[in-house]
């Protein structure tokens, strides 16, 4: 072969790997744009998943809580209403006196007791 033939041949090779190489991406890019597009919505599965866990797990919690809260209420309206020293007593006492009085004595005890 002559070395201008030679160099023909190289060019129109280049040429023709570079055709195949466009042919290529062209039918490869779409495929890549779906298997991309695939593992972007399974991630987003996962990650959806994954929230909706913690939300389960914090709704555990807090019901949880709110079940604690609720005894641990029960539990000190109970002593509450057990511990009522004679001054409460007195105080309330004091709420019923100051409703049969005059006019013009609620305000000096309002006063006396705030």
């Amino acid at each position: 072969m002559k070395p201008n033939s030679k160099i023909y041949l190289t060019t129109a090779l280049c040429v023709l790997l570079g055709i195949v190489l466009l042919l290529g991406a062209f039918i490869a890019i779409p495929y890549y744009n779906v298997w991309q597009q695939e593992m972007s919505g399974r991630a987003e599965f996962a990650k959806a998943e994954q929230n909706r866990k913690i939300k389960i797990e914090e709704a555990k919690a807090n019901l949880e809580a709110e079940k604690l809260n609720a005894q641990a209420g029960n539990r000190a309206c109970t002593r509450r209403s057990r511990s009522h020293t004679h001054r409460e007593r007195q105080s309330y006492s004091h709420v019923h006196t100051v409703s049969l009085g005059t006019t013009a004595e609620r305000p000096q005890q309002q006063d006396r007791h705030l």
